[in-house]
Formats: C-alpha cells, structure tokens, sequence
C-alpha cells in the first residue's frame, strides 16, 4: 500500500501512530506500574525518544488520565522535547472535539470507562481519519452495547459520516476500518459480540495487554487464541515496539 499508516506499541494501550501527514502518540506516555499493567519505564521512554516510530511526535492524545495511561511528568517532559507538538487531554466540557493535523482528523468522543467503579472518570475514544481510513481508539470504552451505539451516534451526527455496507454482505462493513480494542473486547463473548453487530471493523488490534513479565494470568495466551483472519481480521500489539501496518 502506497504511504500506509502504521501503528507501533510501546506498553499497555500506548502507540504512535504514523500516518502520511503525521505521528500522533496515543496514551504513550505513563510510567505507573501496576499488577497485570506494563509501564514505560526508563529505558523504553529513553528508546521513544529516538526510535523511528516514536520519534518527533506532532499530536499527544490521552482518552483518561489514569496512572496506567498517562504520567504528568513524562508529559511536561515530552513538552519540553517536542514544543510543537499538540497536547489533547480530556475535556470536561465538550462531549465532542475535532482537532487536524495536516490532512488527517483527530475526533475526541466522550464515553463510559469500563468497571462500575470509574463511572465518574472523564474518558474519550479517538478517531483518527487518514487518506480516507477511520481508525477508532478506544481506551478503556465500557465494553458493552449501549456505550458502542452512543460512540457511532455521537460520531456520525457530528461528522456527518454515514454508516455503509448492506446487510446482505457476510459482514457488513461499518464506520470504521480499524479499531484498537483492549483484549477482553475480543476474548469475551460480549466483547465480540459487540465489535461484530455495532462496531463492525475490517479488522481488530488487541492493545492491552501485559508483556511476559507482567502477565499473571495468562491473558496472552488468551490473546493468541483468538487470533484469526476468518471474517474480523483479529491482530495483536503484544510486544515492546512491535508495528504493523493499517
């Protein structure tokens, strides 16, 4: 594919994004170290800095700022390194924001943080459009169906988009061409179910999930089961700077 965008992990839900006009980092920086959560620690942040995935951001995007997706510090420090660089936290006072960095378009969309606990937490999904992709973020996104449904609303009435597809294809296609999913989204029955009826992808990124040393309950395995190409095409950022191609 000519000039193709790319997403390359750094730990738990953290990528950079590259698109044709730009790099837009995605809760990519947080250094709180959690059970069952990977951090960026000192020597991955030190690596960002120069590796050619990470290097010279142009967007840092946060849906929540919570200790496993952001860190304050290594934000005031990422500002000092990148002055141009736009910072998007989220907003307790829009429930929709649309931000461009050259051709591409950043859509900020209020939604439910999963757990009963975090009803509260201010959280957004983010969609990033590119040389005519959606590609859909969703952070920690309650996984259930009415949040998923208000997401396509709120997107679709404030965009414009329309949903596309017909219900006489196998697996009609739906606003967004990828979408970026936490691992219980696709290891879960709901979870599927959810990406397959309302969602609906051309294909699926797992994020989220531990590195091998972190991973006390064998979620990876989890992961690697679910890992197919029948109907969704299921993918998975697993590993320190691994990158596929959207």
């Amino acid at each position: 594919m000519k000039n193709p965008i790319t997403a390359a992990l750094c730990a738990n839900a953290g990528v950079s994004i590259t698109t044709p006009e730009g790099r837009i980092w995605i809760d990519a920086l947080h250094d709180e170290h959690e059970e069952t959560f990977s951090d960026v620690t000192p020597a991955m942040w030190d690596e960002m800095k120069t590796h050619p995935d990470f290097r010279d951001p142009d967007v840092l995007v946060f849906t929540h700022l919570h200790g496993d997706h952001f860190s304050r510090r290594l934000l005031e420090e990422a500002m000092r390194l990148y002055p141009h660089a736009k910072v998007i936290l989220p907003s307790a006072e829009e429930s929709f924001r649309q931000f461009t960095v050259g051709q591409d378009e950043i859509s900020c969309i209020r939604t439910l943080h999963e757990g009963r606990a975090f009803t509260d937490t201010l959280h957004e999904a983010v969609v990033i459009e590119s040389t005519g992709r959606r590609i859909l973020l969703t952070g920690d996104m309650r996984v259930d169906a009415e949040t998923a449904a208000k997401l396509v609303r709120d997107f679709c009435r404030n965009t414009g988009a329309e949903m596309h597809g017909t219900e006489e294809t196998r697996r009609p296609s739906g606003l967004f061409d990828t979408v970026f999913a936490a691992f219980p989204w696709e290891t879960t029955t709901r979870g599927r179910k959810i990406l397959e009826d309302i969602l609906r992808p051309e294909q699926v990124v797992l994020y989220h999930i531990p590195f091998q040393e972190d991973d006390l309950f064998g979620y990876r395995d989890g992961v690697r089961k679910v890992l197919t190409e029948n109907g969704i095409i299921v993918k998975a950022l697993m590993e320190p700077f691994e990158k596929i191609e959207l």
